[in-house]
């Protein structure tokens, strides 16, 4: 059995996955909380975890600014792993570079995410989402002397940030006074990351963000 803690902010993804391990004979869900803060004032070593699940868009301290701090809390043959839906090359990059061995995106079912844990502490390889692969690919490939022309359709900070909210529930009233934006500029925001997603309403954002129950 593999102990995993989490670290996400998003309630329904920490019981989708606590949920999910309680049925599990290979993974255990011994510590969840929704902040690094509240992780290092709670974690105690009776909690020890073989693996960290850490989102990167959290309440305070980010999962990528606290990868080095959390690290030093963890038993040194711990594996941080991301878990998030941030797919651009920044964030992979200064994860993996910041001493994270794996990076998940959320749009996996967690079927697949367990089998990516299990490949983590059987074989000593790292946990990536086959598109995140695929772009660490590229960056070393040789013939890549230019940046993509997909990365053209990458969400942008703003727009992740908004998806983010939208995940939460949040209304367009509320996404605009924390954004300071108008709640015409969220919904302009909306339009360009329905495009790209290649999505028509807020409902379809979960299937593609959300992970579901697969096994």
């Amino acid at each position: 059995m593999i102990n995993v803690a989490m670290i996400e902010d998003n309630a329904q993804f920490r019981q989708n996955f606590q949920d999910y391990c309680a049925g599990s004979t290979h993974l255990k869900c011994v510590f969840a909380v929704d902040s690094v803060e509240k992780f290092l004032k709670l974690y105690r070593a009776d909690n020890a975890a073989r693996i960290l699940l850490l989102d990167i868009n959290l309440p305070g301290l980010s999962g990528l600014d606290a990868i080095g701090i959390l690290k030093q809390k963890l038993p040194e043959e711990s594996d941080i792993v991301m878990y998030t839906v941030f797919n651009d090359a920044d964030a992979i990059f200064k994860a993996l570079c910041a001493g994270a061995t794996g990076y998940i995106l959320k749009n996996q079912t967690l079927k697949s995410i367990e089998e990516q844990l299990i490949a983590v502490v059987e074989e000593g390889g790292s946990a990536l989402s086959s598109s995140v692969a695929r772009r660490i690919v590229q960056y070393f490939s040789p013939k890549q002397k230019q940046r993509p022309e997909s990365e053209e359709m990458e969400l942008k900070p703003t727009e992740r940030q908004i998806v983010h909210y939208l995940i939460e529930g949040m209304t367009y009233p509320e996404i605009a006074g924390i954004m300071s934006l108008s709640v015409q500029g969220v919904k302009y925001h909306q339009r360009n990351i329905f495009k790209k997603l290649n999505i028509s309403s807020r409902n379809e954002i979960h299937k593609v963000f959300v992970p579901t129950d697969k096994r």
